[in-house]
């Protein structure tokens, strides 16, 4: 389902008091970036009798958000990836990115600090993908996803695990109605994503590490597995710091992808993104 959470968080301020809430603003924003990526993906289908590959180039942009509400801390992010629902080769005098809307998701946490290491709250994780047109309509999925998240520091890691309930999931979307008859397929499960973060140098600099596990189970005979790695990387541009250069390297094996019964399951999954962030 390319689930993919946090890109990063920056260590949090130490817990205010009581008075020291009561005189600041209720709200504070602590950072805000956008960037926008270059993308080129690759996945590679294993069917009974052959195999076959698609691959596509995509521009993906997004924007992060960190700050203070009240006394607890808040993260949130949005992002939207364009491209060619379709498209699985260019001639060299085409471009290679569409404007078909692949995918959007977004993310919003909301974190209390149990000490000056650790904290923890809750977090709310949606997701609406495309992955083809059909005569209906467009083929994807989406869901919701409800679920607790934790955060503890230690020197320069910091650690993240998050485990959410994946609910209101739509498999199918428009669905194949008019060529075989199937709408959409309603389904539920879980993720768990453990982050693992390291500051790299007192430039910021750093990679985060972000593997996960994701298991849905809906009603006809719809099941999605699978495991999947993402790399991150990014430093800044200058003293400034206004400007990052990032790199994301994703990827995903599947043990089930099944939708009314049909194996539509790729068996791996790459994506290499390369991008420009700016913060504000």
């Amino acid at each position: 389902m390319h689930i993919s959470c946090i890109a990063l968080l920056a260590s949090f301020n130490a817990p205010l008091s009581a008075e020291e809430v009561n005189q600041q603003p209720y709200w504070q924003n602590y950072s805000t970036t956008s960037a926008i990526y270059a993308q080129s993906t690759s996945a590679t289908a294993s069917k009974v009798d052959e195999g076959y590959n698609v691959s596509s180039q995509n521009i993906m942009v997004d924007t992060y958000t960190l700050g203070r509400l009240g006394n607890s801390t808040y993260f949130g992010f949005i992002e939207a990836i364009f491209g060619k629902l379709d498209d699985t080769s260019n001639g060299s005098h085409q471009s290679p990115y569409g404007n078909d809307l692949m995918q959007i998701r977004g993310m919003m946490s909301q974190q209390w600090r149990i000490n000056e290491s650790f904290s923890m709250g809750w977090n709310y994780y949606g997701i609406d993908r495309n992955l083809k047109h059909v005569p209906d309509g467009k083929f994807g999925y989406s869901f919701d996803s409800l679920g607790v998240i934790a955060n503890y520091q230690w020197n320069q890691w910091t650690f993240m695990p998050q485990l959410n309930y994946v609910f209101n999931g739509d498999m199918g979307k428009d669905g194949l109605a008019s060529s075989i008859g199937l709408g959409s397929s309603d389904f539920d499960g879980f993720f768990f994503l453990p982050v693992v973060r390291r500051q790299l140098s007192n430039s910021g600099s750093y990679f985060t590490l972000m593997p996960e596990y994701f298991a849905g189970y809906g009603d006809h005979d719809t099941e999605v597995k699978y495991m999947k790695w993402q790399l991150r990387v990014g430093a800044p541009l200058g003293e400034s710091k206004k400007w990052w250069i990032n790199g994301r390297f994703e990827h995903t094996s599947y043990q089930k992808y099944d939708y009314f019964g049909i194996d539509i399951n790729p068996s791996q999954d790459t994506a290499v993104s390369v991008g420009i962030q700016y913060n504000w």
